[in-house]
C-alpha cells in the first residue's frame, strides 16, 4: 500500500487548511497509508542551510529530520490556501529545504480561495517541476462555492467533491513509479 503525505501548506492561526486536509485524508485513506504533515508542527526556520538543497548534504538537524519525513513517501498532496494569487511562504520554504527527497514523486495540489485556488496551482507548478515532483491534476475549492470561509462544506455545491477527490487519488496513485523488480 503506498504511503501518501498530505502537507498542510498554511501555519496561519485560525487556518482552515486543517479542515480541508481532514477531508482529503478521509478521501485518500482507501488509497494508501496517510501521513498528515502539518508544517506548523514541522516548524522549519527560514532556509538556513549553507548550500542549496540540490548541491549537498544538509548540516542542520531540522533539515535532516524534514528529509527523513519526506523520503519514505510514495506520493504527496499539498493542501494550500491562495494568498494574494500565490502560496504561503511557509510552503515554499518547506519545498526549498529538500531536493532529492522530492524527485520522482507524484504530487497533487488541493487549493482553495476566492478564485478557487486556480492561481496558487499555477504559481506552484514551476516550483514543483523544478524539484522534480511529478504533478497530477488536483482539486480546486472556491469560497462561496464548495467551501465557506470558515471551512464548512456547502452540501449542495460540493455534491461532486467525492468524485473529484476519487479521480485525483486515482491519478496520484497511478503515477507512483513501479518498484524495481528484485532478482
Amino acid at each position: 500500500m503506498p504511503r501518501i503525505g498530505v502537507v498542510l501548506g498554511s501555519t496561519r492561526p485560525n487556518r482552515i487548511s486543517a479542515t480541508v486536509a481532514a477531508s482529503v485524508v478521509e478521501q485518500l485513506s482507501a488509497y494508501g497509508e496517510i501521513d498528515l504533515i502539518d508544517l506548523a508542527e514541522v516548524d522549519l526556520p527560514f532556509y538556513d542551510e549553507p548550500k542549496p538543497a540540490a548541491a549537498g548534504e544538509p548540516v542542520h538537524e531540522h533539515t535532516k529530520a524534514w528529509g527523513r519525513r519526506v523520503e519514505p513517501l510514495d506520493a504527496v498532496v499539498i493542501v494550500t490556501p491562495e494568498y494574494n494569487a500565490g502560496y504561503p511562504a511557509v510552503l515554499k520554504n518547506a519545498i526549498d529545504f529538500l531536493y532529492a527527497q522530492w524527485q520522482g514523486k507524484p504530487v497533487a495540489v488541493v487549493a482553495y480561495g476566492w478564485h478557487g485556488g486556480r492561481r496558487v496551482m499555477t504559481a506552484l507548478t514551476p516550483v514543483l517541476a523544478n524539484v522534480k515532483l511529478v504533478e497530477v491534476e488536483g482539486v480546486q475549492l472556491q469560497f462561496g462555492g464548495e467551501l465557506s470561509v470558515q471551512g464548512v462544506w456547502d452540501p449542495e455545491a460540493s455534491r461532486d467533491l467525492p468524485a473529484r477527490f476519487t479521480a485525483m487519488a486515482e491519478r496520484l496513485v497511478g503515477a507512483i513509479p513501479a518498484a524495481p523488480a528484485t532478482a
